[in-house]
């Protein structure tokens, strides 16, 4: 019946403070790094090979597909009883169209900086 008020008999261990664990390890090579120069690889040669018109083709029917995901959240909201499920796939589906219009940003700058 006490089973709730049970103590601890010992207080936690700490862990013992030496300075050979305070040695600095070796450093190591951040993947982030590495990823971002992957990265800028790929932006870079996806710049070469797509012309500027297929950039703004691409950016004009991402901002179209945005607006009506947008319209689409504002029809489910307005519903007498709008669906979590629906509102969350809406809500995914504008993420990856922002994603896209950030990548077509950031190679539209590149362009623009390649070409001065």
């Amino acid at each position: 019946s006490n089973f709730f008020f049970v103590r601890r008999t010992m207080p936690p261990r700490r862990r013992a403070s030496t300075k050979s664990s305070r040695q600095e390890s070796p450093p190591t090579p951040e993947p982030k790094k590495a990823k971002l120069a992957v990265e800028k690889v790929a932006e870079s040669m996806e710049i070469d090979s797509s012309p500027g018109k297929s950039i703004s083709k691409e950016f004009a029917t991402t901002c179209r597909n945005l607006e009506s995901v947008l319209e689409r959240v504002n029809e489910i909201k307005k519903a007498e009883s709008p669906s979590e499920w629906e509102l969350a796939e809406c809500r995914k589906s504008a993420s990856l169209h922002v994603m896209t219009l950030r990548r077509l940003n950031r190679a539209g700058q590149a362009r623009c900086k390649a070409a001065r």
